[in-house]
């Protein structure tokens, strides 16, 4: 399904300010996990963007916080998205 939502330019100058802070552009496309490290239950968290014709695709496991977690939430939020539960 898809629906158009309407935002500000402060709405979208602050997701701009946020995706850049947290140097989207450059981040590893899936996070480097110590070996030691197992996640039996969360949710996968994947941020794409599109920027001068050139895709570039993040995922994340349930980031606890920090600006990955910071960003999906804002976005979350301006989507006006009901989400029952955040791992």
């Amino acid at each position: 399904m898809n629906e158009n939502i309407k935002v500000t330019k402060k709405q979208v100058n602050s997701m701009t300010s946020k995706i850049e802070e947290m140097g989207f552009w450059s981040l590893e496309t899936r996070e480097k996990i110590e070996s030691t490290v197992l996640k039996t239950d969360g949710a996968q968290w994947v941020l794409e963007g599109v920027k001068s014709g050139t895709d570039h695709v993040t995922e994340r496991s349930s980031p606890e916080e920090g600006p990955y977690r910071d960003t999906a939430l804002l976005l979350v939020k301006l989507s006006n998205l009901k989400v029952a539960e955040i791992y």
